[in-house]
């Protein structure tokens, strides 16, 4: 695939997810952030070959899942680091969030750690990488058991206003 190819692929899928208005907001740097964007998902895609043998399709989910691509494609999702973009997508095909540990102190780099059990009971485990990482966290939906006690149940986009 050539730039332009890539950087049209995105704009589609940035449009069809609702997020048309970020490519105005990025005005005269569009292409580049576009470029950008692009690359940084070429690099989801590898590190989630690499770690699970296979390729993931995050443009063919606008099409096939609208509801995930929008949640994939949220600039939150596109903004965060390869490793935690992949416990985004394990959480979109079914992994539940296990565990969540987050340490922050005032002026310290935060630190987030996921604890993922796949459908098939495997555990995984992802850290943070980025401060922007963090940002994800508002993406989980949540559920209260029993009055008291709190599942984090799939990653969503916000809805549409």
């Amino acid at each position: 695939m050539s730039v332009q190819t890539d950087r049209e692929q995105m704009h589609s899928a940035l449009e069809s997810c609702g997020y048309g208005w970020l490519i105005e907001y990025w005005g005269d740097h569009a292409d580049d952030r576009l470029d950008e964007s692009a690359r940084h998902l070429e690099r989801f895609v590898s590190e989630y070959k690499t770690q699970f043998g296979e390729q993931p399709d995050p443009l063919g989910l606008v099409d096939s899942s609208p509801l995930k691509a929008a949640a994939f494609f949220h600039p939150t999702t596109l903004a965060a680091s390869a490793p935690i973009q992949c416990a985004v997508w394990r959480i979109l095909l079914g992994a539940e969030v296990q565990e969540l540990d987050f340490h922050y102190e005032n002026g310290q780099p935060p630190k987030l750690t996921l604890q993922l059990k796949t459908p098939y009971g495997e555990m995984e485990q992802y850290q943070a990488m980025e401060p922007q990482d963090i940002k994800i966290l508002r993406h989980l939906g949540i559920t209260v058991v029993n009055g008291t006690g709190v599942v984090l149940d799939g990653y969503y986009a916000p809805a549409p206003k």
